[in-house]
């Protein structure tokens, strides 16, 4: 038996880092001395970076023995920054925490050569492409195998690309090794029995350790001790790297796809709706760091500008903390949401502050005055409209580019004092005024540009161009939405196709805790259609919106095992918009009024369905609408129920031979197919709950997960509160997921823009501060490439600035099942070295000459190319 000492360190859960950090400063003490005193042959930290980042910081006198110990692979840590979640966070997001774990490891000595996943709530489907792209081929994991997938735990994890792991997987989990502790004989031979059990090979692992567990000086002792009483088996001091090299891998069967199942442990397949207002804030502090931000940084850094790597790695690292399983999930107490809470809203202001000070900075240093400076962050042209708001002397003035008119609609005018304010306004100079006004346009953009639209005085002054229209309906090119007996139906112009009653409200009890959805024994959902609602809608060249005003009376919340008999209001506005875009844009308000309750949004599709698919880190997955263990979970001893809800990133899609209907999210990372058919896709917009943690569920029976031994309530997991949730609906003859995620991408990444001007000083929140022009003038336009063509079957995943501050990094994906497609990069200037590198962006893979050009890729692979040209 490989008998393994460790700790799993929750970055915070039932208790806050600030709490846990106490236990951390003291346990290294402690753990520092076993090892100097070789009372501990080694030790696995969790297989993350954060904490001994954490406690440097306090302890940094701990430095050098910590490296010493690190050095010579006694203290195993990495390659991990923080223990991620693999389902609900992004691709990127979950390579920066490799990144970051994985360098600082490196940097201490040495990272861990093993993949170490002990707690998270499942493995995504993408693992072994994102572990061999840091050199990882091995991987230790808990959570997610079911026997249909493997009888053994051992075997060979695949991704479509051909990437490859070899796994161990610990079924009885990370704590079963405490056995040894605290048992006798009789307890460490069933342990033992148990451990061995579904296993190719003559041997088990003895993981000692558990949460935040002090560290056991009598290790050794323990180990001998057991060697005289249990005699099947040798107990042997051991770690991870001695457990793979005793498997033969030729013995191994492969298997690909995720795993989600509860087989044989919990799994919590609707914990992706807890605390919505956490998945909304990560969502928005992901897309403005991947999309906007890094390619910005690189951008200005092309420009002139310094790249601030330590400025915009601080940031991440506040938001890698919260993508911890349990913190990105939501199953906590109050006051530990409340410090991830701040930490999203941290992250927040210094990203919309670094993008104020970099658009600012590149716009004044261009020659003209009174200009309008547009960026597009993506590695895609863009063509969509594009808000600003423009601030004049007088309500006044065209928008030009080389001598053109560019139309625009105007959407709100603002007289606006910027002189010292005064309880009197009338007493106001009435020379301090200026005007505010919010216009919309489309333009046409490059990919990783920026370009200057002059605003000049006009001559006559402009008024909101936004009509009220008589009829509650509102069409562009691909649709037409009606409201027909409080019913909305969806037209699409281009084939006919009639979908009516297409988005309803559906609510339900919710019995369960932060970690699962719990129906009430014999609750039934309640469908909302908008009957009894107020409708307005309005047009411009631009846009046309509906706008829904309404309420749905709901039970309070649950008394006993019914929902309760008082009922109360939940007031509700939806807003859907056309664009001409191939979306309808949806963004839902909801005072949430009640408690024990789940709300959701059912799109109707009209395409019977046996399977789903939906987005994952780097790839799509295919996901069955009713799992077959659902008819006899409970017979198979499963720990909970196979249920149909998934998470998702930001698409879900159901397609036939003749059809497809996609959802697109900004938040929502839950889903379920429902309907006798499996017609409908149901978004959860949120759950409202209020405890950590309940015993006997009627989807999880058994103990409470969280703390068993004590109800923990949570009362603001309730939101009481206002909730935005934001979806878009495209409606397509076949389904090519590739363009869904372009779309999904250029959906949800603005085109910033920023007026030269000095009216209004408070545009942004760095424009009140004076700030230097750069030493070098820029000129009006600017494009990072000269080319950038892109086959349909390809997405660009990522464009930074590389941390050597001197390359660029630029990644592609293939989210096809085609082999045949077509790249083709040029640069402005001839590139010092063209790599391709790893996702660790260390190894260099392959050399290009001036030009990124490629033919075949892998479906499902992922390249990323180092650009140096500094």
């Amino acid at each position: 038996m490989h008998t393994i000492a460790h700790t799993h360190w929750d970055y915070e859960w039932y208790f806050t880092q600030n709490e846990s950090q106490i236990q951390l400063d003291y346990h290294m003490d402690e753990l520092l001395y076993a090892l100097d005193s070789n009372l501990l042959q080694s030790y696995l930290l969790d297989g993350q970076t954060s904490l001994i980042e954490d406690h440097l910081s306090n302890c940094p006198q701990n430095r050098e023995a910590i490296e010493r110990q690190v050095a010579d692979k006694r203290l195993l840590i990495g390659p991990w920054y923080t223990q991620s979640d693999l389902m609900i966070v992004a691709g990127e997001s979950i390579v920066k925490n490799l990144q970051t774990g994985y360098h600082y490891a490196e940097a201490m000595g040495h990272s861990m050569d093993i993949a170490y996943v002990p707690d998270s709530f499942g493995q995504s489907q993408d693992m072994p492409k994102i572990f061999n792209g840091f050199g990882l081929t091995r991987f230790v994991f808990w959570r997610g195998l079911s026997s249909s997938k493997s009888a053994y735990r051992e075997f060979l994890w695949q991704s479509e690309d051909g990437s490859q792991l070899t796994c161990y997987n610990i079924r009885e989990g990370y704590y079963p090794g405490g056995a040894l502790i605290w048992g006798n004989e009789n307890d460490i031979r069933a342990t033992a029995d148990t451990n061995s059990q579904a296993s190719h090979f003559d041997f088990g692992v003895f993981p000692v350790g558990g949460d935040q567990r002090y560290v056991d000086f009598d290790f050794k002792e323990k180990i001998a001790k057991a060697n005289r009483e249990v005699e099947e088996y040798e107990f042997v001091e051991s770690d991870y790297r001695q457990v793979f090299e005793d498997i033969d891998t030729s013995k191994l069967n492969t298997i690909q796809g995720e795993m989600l199942d509860s087989e044989n442990s919990k799994i919590h397949r609707s914990i992706y709706s807890s605390r919505y207002d956490h998945k909304y804030m990560n969502d928005r502090v992901e897309r403005k760091l991947i999309n906007t931000l890094e390619p910005l940084m690189a951008m200005g850094s092309a420009l002139g500008l310094e790249h601030k790597r330590g400025t915009v790695d601080n940031i991440w690292k506040g938001v890698l903390k919260n993508h911890a399983h349990d913190s990105a999930c939501g199953c906590n107490t109050d006051k530990t949401n409340y410090q991830i809470l701040n930490r999203f809203i941290n992250a927040d202001e210094r990203i919309d502050a670094h993008i104020d000070y970099l658009i600012r900075k590149i716009s004044e240093a261009t020659p003209e005055d009174s200009t309008l400076t547009l960026f597009n962050t993506l590695a895609y042209r863009s063509d969509k409209k594009i808000t600003a708001t423009i601030s004049t002397k007088k309500p006044c003035f065209d928008i030009t580019l080389n001598g053109q008119s560019i139309p625009f609609e105007v959407e709100d005018v603002r007289k606006v004092y910027n002189g010292s304010i005064k309880r009197d306004e009338s007493e106001n100079d009435p020379e301090l005024y200026y005007h505010e006004i919010d216009i919309a346009f489309r333009h046409s953009m490059k990919p990783l540009s920026y370009c200057n639209l002059r605003v000049e005085e006009g001559v006559q002054e402009l008024s909101v161009t936004r009509q009220e229209l008589t009829l509650a309906a509102i069409e562009d090119n691909d649709y037409k939405l009606a409201v027909i007996n409080g019913q909305l139906n969806l037209k699409e112009k281009s084939t006919g196709r009639l979908l009516k009653n297409f988005i309803t409200l559906v609510d339900q009890a919710d019995d369960g805790d932060t970690y699962d959805y719990s129906p009430l024994a014999g609750d039934e959902p309640l469908v909302f259609d908008f009957t009894g609602a107020e409708f307005s809608a309005e047009a411009d060249t631009l846009t046309q919106t509906l706008k829904i005003r309404g309420c749905v009376e709901l039970p309070e919340g649950i008394e006993g095992q019914e929902r309760s008999e008082t009922f109360t209001k939940l007031p509700y506005t939806l807003q859907i918009s056309l664009e001409n875009k191939g979306q309808v844009q949806c963004r839902l308000l909801v005072d949430n009024t009640c408690k024990d309750h789940r709300l959701r949004v059912r799109i109707d599709t009209g395409i019977a369905s046996t399977s789903s698919f939906s987005d994952t880190p780097f790839g799509c997955i295919e996901r069955p609408v009713r799992q077959t263990e659902m008819d006899n979970w409970q017979e198979l001893g499963w720990n909970e129920e196979p249920t149909g809800i998934y998470p998702m990133l930001n698409i879900v899609n159901l397609h036939d031979d003749q059809s497809s209907v996609t959802a697109f999210t900004r938040g929502i990372k839950e889903y379920e197919i429902t309907g006798d058919q499996g017609q409908f896709i149901e978004l959860t917009a949120f759950r409202s709950v209020g405890w950590l943690g309940k015993p006997g569920l009627q989807r999880r029976p058994g103990k409470a997960s969280g703390n068993e031994f004590r109800y923990i309530p949570a009362p603001d997991s309730q939101l009481l509160q206002t909730l935005e949730c934001e979806f878009a609906i495209s409606l397509d003859s076949e389904f090519r997921f590739a363009e869904l995620r372009r779309r999904q991408q250029d959906w949800t990444t603005p085109v910033l823009h920023y007026q030269k001007q000095e009216l209004n000083r408070f545009t942004g929140p760095l424009k009140y501060f004076v700030s230097n022009r750069m030493r070098r003038d820029l000129d009006s336009q600017f494009q990072l490439f000269r080319k950038i063509e892109l086959s349909d079957h390809l997405v660009s995943s990522l464009f930074k600035l590389a941390d050597d501050g001197r390359s660029y990094v630029l990644r592609l994906l293939n989210v096809s099942n085609e082999q045949q497609v077509k790249a083709n990069i040029e640069f402005n200037t001839a590139p010092k070295q063209l790599t391709e590198t790893d996702l660790a962006e260390r190894t260099q893979l392959g050399f290009f000459d001036n030009t990124i050009d490629l033919d075949t890729m892998k479906p499902g692979e992922i390249k990323t190319f180092l650009i140096e040209l500094f």
